[in-house]
């Protein structure tokens, strides 16, 4: 269910103006660039990258420096990203990324078609979620539809020109926040009016207990826009289960994959389970060994157990469909 919901989907953009530090864009037009499903194969990829085996040092996991990535590291840093649903601060479910940095919407940018308006002095503040050709996604938790907008090109040591593109959530380009400092920080959170971490769902976050902020009203294109093919999508589609041994699907922690459709015993396999990621299907979970005792039955993710009283509990589980 998650991984139709996160099919990728090109799309044709005009990234526009200039910004200055606090977002604002200007009027000057950059040049229109469409993607075509050739040139930009990404692979999408359920679960975290820890669990996929990421290179450390690589993608998300590259340092950042005032909020940005080193010139030298840049083609590094763009090999994965990663979106995962998650808390910062009062904002509860946020999208992050592979290293916890909350992750933005621009309400001057357009969903149809995607179209990013921060560029320049608007970019250095606020860093544009990217990748190269070839790069993975890896996504948990994420209930809205990812695609890509491309955003210039990048030339690697040996010379060649390789291809940018720009990770959208739900047509939103996808943006981090320079003054954000620690995993687990929102200060762009409603700077301007007009700057918002973003959820799941590409809708705006909130807080807990808070009224989500307006949508601002969607912006027609002038002229019908052609609809770009998909492109080619790599996953794999044997898991159907990941267990987290942290809440919000934390890679830091221990995870275990279950691909399996007879009982399982988990005990031996992860030390404790807080969190559930359901790919298809259904998921029974015991309280005992032997798929015994106190029975939950889940059907979609669930970052928190806590919330349904069986935290540390699973001891063994079944995929029934």
């Amino acid at each position: 269910m998650v991984a139709l919901a996160a099919s990728l989907v090109a799309v044709a953009i005009v990234a526009t103006g200039c910004g200055d530090s606090s977002g604002e864009a200007g009027a000057a037009p950059a040049a229109t660039a469409s993607v075509d499903a050739a040139e930009a194969p990404l692979k999408l990829v359920s679960g975290t990258p820890k669990l996929n085996g990421a290179e450390q040092g690589t993608g998300d996991w590259v340092p950042r420096v005032d909020g940005r990535v080193a010139e030298k590291d840049r083609e590094t840093a763009m090999k994965w990203v990663a979106l995962r649903a998650s808390r910062a601060g009062d904002l509860n479910p946020v999208v992050v990324d592979g290293a916890g940095r909350t992750l933005y919407r621009f309400d001057k940018d357009t969903t149809n078609p995607s179209r990013s308006n921060c560029t320049g002095k608007c970019e250095e503040v606020w860093p544009p979620v990217t990748v190269t050709e070839g790069s993975s996604v890896h996504f948990v938790g994420i209930k809205g539809k990812v695609g890509f907008l491309r955003r210039g090109s990048i030339q690697t040591p040996g010379g060649k020109q390789r291809k940018v593109y720009q990770v959208t959530l739900n047509g939103w380009a996808l943006y981090e926040f320079s003054k954000d400092v620690e995993p687990g920080d929102a200060k762009g959170h409603g700077v301007d009016g007009v700057w918002f971490a973003i959820a799941p769902n590409g809708k705006k976050a909130k807080g807990k207990g808070a009224p989500p902020p307006p949508e601002p009203s969607p912006t027609a294109p002038s002229a019908p826009q052609p609809e770009e093919p998909a492109p080619p999508v790599e996953e794999d589609r044997s898991i159907k289960v990941i267990f987290y041994a942290d809440f919000n699907f934390n890679d830091g922690g221990e995870s275990f994959p279950l691909r399996d459709s007879g009982c399982v015993n988990l005990a031996d396999k992860i030390e404790g389970i807080s969190g559930i990621q359901v790919f298809k299907g259904t998921v029974r979970t015991w309280a005992q060994p032997d798929c015994k005792g106190e029975l939950k039955v889940f059907t979609e993710d669930i970052g928190d157990l806590s919330e349904v009283g069986f935290d540390n509990v699973i001891k063994s589980a079944r995929i029934v469909s």
